[in-house]
């Protein structure tokens, strides 16, 4: 038995365990040819299919995408519990699963995860029924693998939703309370926008929260064409044009303009556009992402401004500045560094060691540290001068670069001893200061990494679901993560503390609250560090947060749903499309794609657009049926395809709105052409079949009366008169015997001439010589008979034919050879004739080629006249041979035959 046909045996029928179920049966064939069609169906489904007891979780029969996907073999599965395989992680989730069985009767697309037999745990979304089986209950579950497909939309999302931030570099100039509150307030919400990708350039979609950006509605975007090219800056809208235009050639493009706000300000744009192209490469879309770098404008403007203020400042700072080249030889001073330490004279190209004779060794070891690449500074360092006195003093040593070498070192000192402690208390309150301005509406953290200490805003104690006496600390933090993000964060954290800049990091991740709830929170942090090169170190990392939970779960249900629309579309075995009540083409799927548009632009086009005026005509008006009637249509209509016209099974039906309202237009097909064509060879063939059987039948009777005719009209005469001389001898015994011999002899003539004309009458009905002789013989001895008796001449090659052939195989090719020969004498005018025998192991083949008239295949009236051609091919089928004719007018005509004969040797 095949395993095949041990499956099917091992097939028990199922009953859905429902009353409604029980009531009327088909009969037994019925019953049978439909349990063969679902265990086929089940054996062959590409998805994991099983069939368990309800109570114990017993295997009962298991398809092979099942075993395939959790790596078991048939005999490890069959008769044991889901429990024993271990594929349940929780087994309440079962108990779970059967609850709701009994309760529903049947559970579709549950979520859940199963453990493979390797161990490694997968998602899939699984359908239950409770089945009756052999007077049991049972479920039949069917699962859909959704493991990839979940990791890579998480990832997706990921990618999509994080928002590109810009933070300015930060300088010695600009590290200030001010720049840190800028920074912030320059980081806005980025706006998305599609627009056209030619003509004006019109937006079909921008976000709602260009209100925010811009004053305006989408509505004023959307509703005029033109709205968003006006509102452009005069003097940059050629430049905006011309970056279009750049993106066609591209793919993409940034630029930056001003965009007139609804209150009638221009704001700084940075403008980022992509280019989406359809599948056939043609500009579909534009798409663009931009940003109000209004603030950012300002800052370099500032930055600026701060640079002409620092130039100013080293020239009249309160702060002594010097800078040395690797020699301690003055390259550049302030004067406030010749008044503090009361110099004279050109000080520029001298050794510091010349100019200050007396240097502690304490200083002479700072500045060579200084010139091996440290930065080394003192807020509060005791200075006693030349005079005596002393002062409290901030100095900083720094090396300057010449290339990657240090070039020198740069000295500045500041005298700071009535401010050192004011300072202090004002960098704490400017720090918590700039906290609540920059953080305000989401919930916060501050980590001091100096002194330990963690703070948490009340927001961010709400966002995560714990009180106000939970201690708050790092570690508190990384156990609420989800534990499949918790790698990456942890990873994150210890990457912006080791960050070689002072970048805005962002990330989403997952935290779970005490109370086992799952949230989304998108994450925003800052580092700042102390110091510079390898001393440089984390004080203090600033966060802010905000739950996103809700956008999740709409988005990963809307993607859901299109993955599976397009996916079952797109594996769809016939044509699927949708269309607009203008009967233009909203939706077609990958193989109406692939097949009839061969990629060409089909987008919001008709069908008198696509196809021929009398196919769209047909198709419109089945659409206004459906839409007049609002119920679906099932007709036969025809396609082009490559150019031809082909017939497909066409369904299409209305589409309705929330109020019931046809809106659109669906449709599928399947293409029925090779079937109607079979359909029509099949009926042509029985009525070839039965005009056969007419012709031999009327053939066979004429083929009688024929030989009757010649037995009677000829042979039989013959022979009378031969009886009579015979009879005349009798009665004239005194004959002489030179007249006996005489008349003995026209007898014997007589008779041998009946004799022969006797064979040759025998020869025509079946010659003996095949029979005795074999195939080559009797081919070669007709070939000479027909040769002499017409004097056509005719050619014979032979080669490979081996010397027994069957009869009937031999009778076949002859009786081919015969009537094509016959047929070259009677109609074909040829003056030469060429008759081939071939033999291979395969079998035999046999060809008549003469150079006469020949005549048109297409022309039926040419196979109806007689029943030679179709004798022919009728023989040749019986020994599941083949038959060919090949003809042309006044090019000739040639007849092929070939038989399948196994032969071992020729």
């Amino acid at each position: 038995m095949t395993p095949k046909a041990a499956k099917k045996k091992r097939w028990v029928r199922a009953r859905p365990l429902s009353p409604a179920l029980h009531g009327d049966r088909q009969d037994n064939a019925v019953g049978s040819a439909r349990d063969d069609v679902f265990a086929e169906a089940f054996r062959l489904s590409p998805h994991p299919i099983g069939i368990t007891e309800l109570e114990t979780g017993r295997c009962l029969e298991i398809n092979d995408a099942c075993l395939k996907t959790f790596g078991f073999r048939r005999d490890d599965v069959m008769g044991k519990t889901t429990l024993m395989l271990g594929i349940w992680p929780d087994p309440h989730e079962r108990a779970r699963l059967i609850d709701r069985l009994r309760a529903e009767g049947a559970v579709r697309n549950l979520e859940v995860s199963m453990r493979m037999r390797d161990g490694a745990l997968r998602q899939f979304l699984i359908s239950a029924n409770m089945i009756t089986l052999n007077g049991k209950p049972c479920i039949l579950t069917i699962g859909n693998d959704i493991t990839e497909r979940k990791q890579a939309e998480d990832a997706l999302y990921r990618l999509n939703e994080t928002l590109e931030q810009r933070v300015e570099e930060r300088t010695t100039a600009l590290r200030t309370v001010q720049a840190r509150q800028h920074l912030l307030l320059t980081s806005t919400p980025v706006v998305l926008y599609a627009c056209r990708a030619s003509g004006d350039y019109g937006v079909t979609f921008v976000s709602e929260n260009v209100v925010e950006q811009l004053g305006h509605s989408p509505q004023d975007f959307t509703d005029h064409s033109d709205f968003r090219i006006s509102h452009i800056h005069p003097d940059d809208r050629a430049f905006v044009l011309a970056g279009l235009l750049r993106t066609f050639e591209h793919g993409r493009h940034i630029h930056e303009y001003r965009f007139r706000h609804k209150d009638g300000t221009y704001r700084w744009l940075r403008d980022e556009v992509r280019l989406l192209r359809d599948d056939g490469g043609a500009p579909l879309e534009l798409i663009g992402f931009q940003v109000d770098v209004s603030s950012q404008k300002r800052a370099n403007e500032a930055l600026r401004e701060g640079e002409e203020r620092f130039r100013l400042f080293i020239e009249h700072a309160p702060a002594a500045i010097a800078m040395f080249d690797r020699n301690m030889r003055y390259l550049g001073v302030s004067r406030r560094w010749i008044e503090e330490y009361r110099l004279t004279g050109d000080i520029i190209g001298r050794s510091h060691y010349d100019v200050f004779p007396d240097i502690p060794a304490r200083w002479k070891d700072v500045y060579r540290r200084g010139l091996a690449g440290k930065n080394l500074s003192e807020d509060e360092d005791r200075f006693v001068r030349s005079d005596g006195s002393v002062q409290w003093i901030t100095w900083n040593v720094r090396p300057w670069y010449n290339g990657d070498k240090v070039g020198g070192i740069v000295i500045a000192t500041e005298d700071v001893t009535a401010r050192v402690e004011a300072k202090r208390a004002l960098h704490e309150s400017e720090e918590r200061s700039d906290q609540v301005i920059r953080l305000a509406n989401f919930g916060i953290f501050d980590h001091d990494h100096r002194t330990g200490s963690v703070y948490w805003s009340p927001l961010m104690r709400e966002i995560y679901g714990v009180g106000p006496r939970e201690p708050a600390s790092v570690e508190g933090y990384i156990q609420f993560i989800h534990p499949d993000d918790r790698e990456a964060v942890v990873t994150a954290m210890q990457r912006t503390n080791n960050s070689t800049g002072d970048d805005l990091h962002l990330m989403e991740h997952r935290v779970i609250r005490p109370d086992g709830s799952i949230r989304w929170l998108s994450l925003r942090s800052w580092t700042l560090f102390d110091n510079e090169g390898p001393e440089r170190c984390p004080t203090r990392t600033l966060g802010a947060m905000i739950d996103i939970t809700e956008r999740k779960q709409a988005e990963e249900a809307l993607k859901m749903s299109e993955r599976r629309f397009a996916s079952f579309m797109d594996n769809l075995h016939g044509f699927a499309w949708i269309k607009d009540a203008q009967g233009r083409y909203l939706y077609v799927n990958r193989l109406f794609q692939e097949s009839l548009l061969k990629g060409g632009v089909w987008k919001e086009k008709t069908a008198h657009e696509l196809w021929p005026a009398d196919v769209a005509e047909q198709y419109e008006l089945n659409d206004r049926k459906v839409r007049e009637t609002g119920v679906p249509l099932h007709t036969v209509a025809p396609f082009v395809q490559n150019g031809e016209i082909r017939h497909a099974l066409v369904s299409k039906f209305p589409i309705m709105d929330h109020k019931e309202a046809p809106v659109l237009l669906g449709g599928v097909a399947v293409d029925i052409t090779e079937r109607q064509q079979a359909e029509e060879a099949l009926h042509q063939q029985q009525v070839q079949l039965e005009e056969l059987t007419s012709k031999l039948l009327n053939a066979q009777e004429h083929e009688r009366r024929r030989i009757a005719r010649d037995l009677h009209d000829d042979v039989s005469q013959r022979l009378a008169a031969l009886v009579l001389e015979v009879a005349s001898v009798e009665n004239h015994p005194s004959i002489v015997p030179s007249e006996v011999a005489h008349a003995l002899t026209t007898l014997r003539q007589g008779l041998e001439q009946v004799s022969d004309d006797v064979h040759s009458l025998a020869y025509r009905l079946h010659p003996s010589l095949l029979e005795h002789a074999g195939l080559r013989p009797a081919v070669e001895d007709h070939v000479q008979q027909v040769s002499r008796r017409t004097g056509l001449p005719i050619r014979l090659k032979v080669a490979g034919v081996p010397t027994a052939v069957p009869l009937d195989h031999a009778t076949c090719l002859f009786r081919v050879m015969q009537e094509s020969v016959q047929n070259v004498v009677k109609h074909a005018q040829a003056t030469l004739v060429t008759v081939q025998l071939r033999g291979s192991s395969k079998g035999l083949s046999l060809s008549v080629t003469d150079n006469g008239k020949g005549f048109n295949q297409r022309d039926q009236s040419t196979h109806e006249q007689g029943l030679g051609l179709s004798s022919m091919e009728e023989r040749l089928r019986q020994l599941h041979g083949f038959f060919r004719i090949q003809s042309r007018l006044s090019q000739g005509t040639k007849i092929c035959a070939w038989v399948p004969l196994e032969m071992e040797g020729t």
